[in-house]
């Protein structure tokens, strides 16, 4: 359909409607009567949708700059969605071994026996794949005094150990 923004504002009926001007851009007018801009598109064989912001706040000429720029990053091998979640979550990577021993201890610590399983799953993770990959992770368990070291094989390596059993 060709959009305006007398036409847009005319829109009552809820459903999707697409903007003929610009590739993979809808407007959806809700049962309540709002209007949400929306880019489908498809990433590795799989559709998606990314949400542009609302009518009449996010304008069409707005809603259209912000899809095309979505577009080129899709057309560059990106992800709009990926990128907009990364941006959304704090990173929760530690950055120091103290913060990793902190975040040891503080799972050691308000372990429950329903978390048993998680506790070898994070002592798989810890104990092999991150030292394997990552040097800072190395460096954590290296920089453990004996009684810190010994504290978490007595935690972990009987976990382990009961693996087969969850």
């Amino acid at each position: 359909m060709q959009m305006t923004d007398i036409i847009i504002k005319a829109l009552t009926a809820p459903g999707r409607y697409t903007d003929d001007q610009t590739k993979g851009l809808h407007l959806w007018v809700k049962d309540n009567g709002r209007k949400y801009w929306n880019l489908r598109y498809t990433y590795n064989g799989s559709r998606k949708g990314i949400a542009l912001g609302a009518y009449p706040e996010v304008s069409l000429k707005q809603a259209r700059i912000r899809a095309v720029e979505q577009r080129n990053l899709i057309n560059n091998g990106a992800d709009p969605m990926a990128i907009k979640r990364a941006q959304k979550t704090p990173a929760l990577a530690p950055k120091s071994a103290k913060e990793i021993s902190e975040f040891i201890w503080s799972f050691i610590i308000t372990i429950t026996l329903s978390a048993l399983s998680s506790l070898v799953t994070v002592a798989n993770i810890f104990c092999i794949n991150l030292i394997a990959s990552d040097p800072l992770y190395e460096s954590f368990f290296f920089s453990l005094s004996k009684e810190e070291v010994n504290a978490i094989a007595t935690c972990t390596l009987p976990l382990i150990a009961m693996r087969s059993e969850f």
